[in-house]
């Protein structure tokens, strides 16, 4: 949804939390304002026989005129005694009847407001579900208080890596700039005295303060910050930011309705925004604990050493000059990083041999892809990076190993990788031959691009060398190597 679309959605007026609208030039209608269970055809409220205040009134109205007729046929001082206090009686059981219905309006409105509010908050927990990352959390949670709200300015401000500052994480109607400077330390300014006391604070439009620092000014617009925190035996004492809202549409200030929706986005959005964290800490944690796996491999051998490493620079450095999305490249970093983790069940005899490998070590040597990428079954957080490292070793001519696939069936991540591996082994010594010169090892790149590698990856990965500080310690090499007498 874009800016202005979000904005004009939230300017419109309140959408009616019943889907029932009567008809203003009905009598029924305008005496009972409320949400009814049976509706007419004309103005979709009930007729006088189906509303029990209504046909109560009618009767009423029918006794008080029977009364009258009584009264002046009895006439005389008896008749006015009955007609006095038959009117009387008449008054009192019209006014309750009015107290009632006035009652039982207020209370099927506030039913339907809840219906509605719990129907959009099960909506919002439902949408919030399916999301992969804490960006796009962020931003849906921003995105659907500006809706339900109606507000201009939204903002989730969470604590920076120090602990000690809350920055703005996502935000709607705050310039980019405002975004990037904004740094408030936790329990100074509205903010951070909200982050830290747990306490939400809603401040009516030109809310006067005292001179006390940190007051606010006269003339400020009605907002509401709320903390996003967890406690209980689950979450311990869970403290994950601060949403703020700001500048309502069409009305000077919020109100208690909308404190109660403003309640439920905090607390459904501080759940949804510590599941998030905690997948991603324990996805960071898995991918740790393979890299450890990685490190060990490589340690076996000195000539390796730190290979992995630099597979995923080159390839990470490729992947944004291609300008591939940001759960791409994170993809391709773990594909890059653990691409030679299938070497972990290669005996040293082959994985050490100073010379050429035989051709039945060339048979183990082609099955570590497989066992690479088998090994990463089970784990969820390497999806597509799986078939990057069981593919990385193929060939566009379908030369490579280990199923020989060509073009376009080898995914696009294995052609970058397979670039980045081809690179760092022609720059590294390795037992059997000496390393190749930067210049060398870029030229080879551009000789076998279209036929070994996929040309677009071999050109972005120049691009990267020619634009970027990936090499800045051979930079007279790269500049050399990439010049067009080269």
């Amino acid at each position: 949804m874009t800016e202005d679309e979000l904005q004009a959605q939230a300017a419109s007026p309140p959408r009616s939390r019943s889907s029932v609208r009567g008809n203003e030039n009905c009598f029924v209608c305008k005496r009972l304002r409320v949400l009814p269970f049976r509706h007419c055809a004309d103005c979709s409220l009930p007729g006088a026989r189906d509303c029990p205040p209504i046909r109560a009134s009618f009767l009423l109205v029918f006794g008080v005129v029977l009364t009258g007729l009584t009264a002046y046929f009895l006439g005389g001082p008896v008749g006015k005694t009955i007609f006095l206090m038959t009117s009387l009686i008449v008054a009192i059981i019209l006014l309750v009847i009015n107290s009632y219905s006035n009652e039982q309006a207020r209370s099927r409105q506030r039913l339907a407001q809840l219906r509605q509010e719990l129907a959009e908050q099960h909506e919002f927990l439902k949408d919030l579900s399916p999301l992969d990352t804490l960006d796009k959390c962020l931003d849906h949670i921003v995105t659907n208080a500006a809706l339900r709200l109606r507000c201009r300015r939204v903002s989730v401000m969470m604590p920076d890596k120090t602990g000690t500052h809350l920055y703005i994480a996502a935000a709607r109607g705050v310039p980019q700039d405002v975004i990037r400077t904004t740094r408030i330390p936790i329990g100074e300014r509205i903010s951070g005295r909200v982050f830290q006391s747990d306490k939400p604070l809603h401040v009516s439009r030109n809310h006067a303060q005292d001179d006390r620092p940190g007051a606010l000014p006269i003339e400020s617009e009605a907002f509401m910050s709320g903390p996003l925190m967890l406690s209980g035996m689950r979450w311990g004492h869970a403290r994950l930011g601060v949403l703020s809202i700001t500048e309502p549409y069409g009305r000077d200030d919020f109100s208690i309705d909308d404190e109660f929706v403003f309640s439920n986005i905090c607390e459904a959005s501080a759940v949804a925004i510590y599941n998030h964290m905690a997948v991603a800490k324990v996805k960071q944690g898995n991918v740790e604990f393979l890299e450890t796996l990685v490190n060990a491999i490589e340690a076996r051998d000195a000539y390796t050493r730190g290979h992995s490493e630099r597979v995923c620079k080159y390839s990470l450095a490729t992947g944004r000059a291609m300008r591939l999305d940001d759960e791409t490249l994170s993809q391709l970093a773990i594909a890059g990083r653990l691409h030679d983790i299938g070497k972990i069940g290669m005996a040293d005899a082959i994985l050490l041999k100073r010379g050429e490998p035989s051709e039945a070590e060339w048979e183990s040597i082609r099955r570590h892809p497989d066992i690479g990428a088998e090994m990463l079954v089970s784990a969820s957080l390497v999806t597509s990076a799986r078939d990057a490292i069981r593919c990385h070793h193929e060939r566009l001519d379908g030369s490579g190993y280990p199923h020989g696939l060509k073009d376009e069936d080898i995914p696009l991540m294995a052609r970058i990788i397979g670039v980045a591996d081809a690179f760092d082994a022609m720059t590294t010594v390795r037992p059997y031959r000496e390393a190749m010169s930067f210049p060398d090892a870029l030229t080879e790149l551009r000789r076998y691009a279209g036929r070994q590698f996929d040309a677009a990856c071999v050109e972005a990965f120049l691009r990267a060398v020619e634009y970027g500080d990936l090499f800045a310690s051979q930079s007279a090499e790269a500049e050399a190597a990439l010049s067009p007498a080269q």
